[in-house]
């Protein structure tokens, strides 16, 4: 065995220890901004389905949900032929 790997090694454990020291001291010391005042800009979601199934419904209902006023927000979805059931799933997310 080389002689030069143990110390490579430890090099490199080393280094990840003080990276993930530093990742550590960023998020204890992370302070979110506060919300800038004034209006909030509108949003749009863009849901694409492709054979996703119940999937793009339960992701329709996670857009909708979103803490947002729902007047700045829109929801679009776009399908792309789908085989499955996606459509179906659009449908029921639109009616609701």
């Amino acid at each position: 065995m080389p002689q030069f790997l143990p110390g490579l090694g430890s090099g490199y454990a080393l280094a990840a220890l003080l990276f993930q020291a530093l990742r550590t001291i960023l998020w204890a010391c992370y302070r979110p901004y506060p919300r800038a005042p004034g209006p909030l800009p509108s949003v749009t979601v863009i849901v694409p389905a492709f054979n996703a199934g119940a999937m793009v419904e339960q992701a329709i209902y996670s857009a909708a949900a979103a803490d947002y006023p729902g007047a700045k927000l829109k929801i679009i979805c776009i399908d792309d032929s789908s085989t499955d059931s996606a459509w179906t799933g659009i449908a029921a997310a639109g009616r609701r």
